[in-house]
């Protein structure tokens, strides 16, 4: 069974090919860069999947848009979309805007 590959497709069938034998290929420059990003990619949706509040943002998308969220996540990659770089503010970045504010206020009788 090693070389055979199962996919599991949207509606629910399972498909079974053999696997292609890639040995021999000598991968051009650029496919060799395409490899690399998908690599990337594939590395940018794991880590969104395994982050509780990405993945139900990435969930809630792929349901508006009938796809899959980690294939959603792996487009973002693409398209340059980090979404787990936005980072909450602390509760001390916080206090200091509020302690910004109260003294721009003071400063201009507001």
């Amino acid at each position: 069974m090693g070389s055979l590959v199962f996919h599991k497709l949207p509606n629910g069938e399972t498909t079974m090919i053999k696997r292609a034998d890639m040995s021999d290929v000598e991968w051009s420059p650029a496919q060799v860069e395409q490899r690399r990003r998908m690599k990337e990619a594939n590395r940018y949706a794991r880590k969104a999947m395994a982050n509780p509040s990405v993945r139900a943002l990435y969930e809630k998308m792929a349901k508006k848009q009938h796809r899959q969220p980690y294939n959603l996540a792996r487009s973002d990659y693409f398209k340059g979309i980090d979404r787990l770089a936005k980072k909450e503010p602390s509760p001390a970045s916080s206090q200091i805007v509020a302690y910004g504010k109260s003294v721009l206020a003071k400063l201009t009788g507001r």
